[in-house]
């Protein structure tokens, strides 16, 4: 009984944080509404279709506006920018390989 409510509590925090946006994978296919074959004609057509419809002076009553056209805009820049669409097909991540480092902190003696 205890343990099926653990796993109920679990299940709930899973999908609060599965469905936070920034947290879900960038797919500028998806963003744009276009399949990974698409022309850039089509690709600029959406984007054109979407940046008007998304506008943050468009939308002057949602406050999440702004963040969408910059997600929207990131997304066009990156399939037709060769740079910017190669490092997102080698890494996930159009800026690149992530610039973190892991260490430890021990006195120099240890190590």
């Amino acid at each position: 009984m205890v343990a099926g409510f653990f796993w109920y509590i679990w299940y709930l925090n899973l999908k609060m944080v599965l469905s936070i946006e920034a947290l879900q994978s960038f797919d500028p296919f998806q963003i744009l509404d276009v399949s990974p074959e698409a022309t850039m004609k089509e690709i600029k057509k959406s984007y054109r279709k979407l940046s008007l419809e998304k506008h943050p002076d468009k939308n002057p009553d949602n406050p999440l506006a702004v963040q969408e056209f910059i997600r929207l805009t990131k997304a066009y820049n990156v399939l037709t920018d060769e740079t910017a669409y190669e490092n997102f097909k080698k890494y996930g991540n159009p800026d690149g390989p992530g610039s973190y480092s892991v260490a430890i902190a021990l006195p120099k003696y240890l190590l």
